[in-house]
């Protein structure tokens, strides 16, 4: 929780970030507001672009937004966050995927790239 309260805290204080409100809430557009149970059946049936395109900018957005991350999954790759994702997903289904991505955020924080050491592509 300490840093997911580091990322509300950031995310409050951050001029490029408006869109949270002064009771720490703010609106999840897109498919990050469904439950992990939609996301798992995205999965299984290959069509899950809008879910990883979801995810990917999640994470650039988090990126962007927190001092000293370059990466916040350090040296992971892709196929490796959503697999992390996915183990997650099958344990809380209820979750939306917004919130398993601020999870993921919490697990990952103390080993994410603070900064470039080459180009990383996806």
């Amino acid at each position: 929780m300490k840093y997911l309260s580091i990322l509300l805290v950031s995310l409050l204080v951050s001029p490029a970030v408006t869109a949270i409100d002064t009771s720490g809430n703010y609106a999840v557009w897109g498919v990050g507001k469904k439950a992990c149970f939609h996301y798992n059946k995205a999965r299984a049936s290959n069509n899950d672009v809008a879910y990883t395109s979801y995810i990917k900018g999640f994470l650039t957005a988090f990126n962007i937004t927190e001092p000293e991350t370059y990466n916040i999954s350090g040296t992971m790759k892709f196929q490796e966050i959503l697999d992390w994702i996915d183990d997650s997903c099958e344990l809380k289904q209820v979750h939306s995927l917004e919130q398993t991505l601020l999870e993921f955020i919490e697990a990952h924080y103390e080993s994410r790239s603070q900064r470039s050491r080459s180009r990383s592509s996806w």
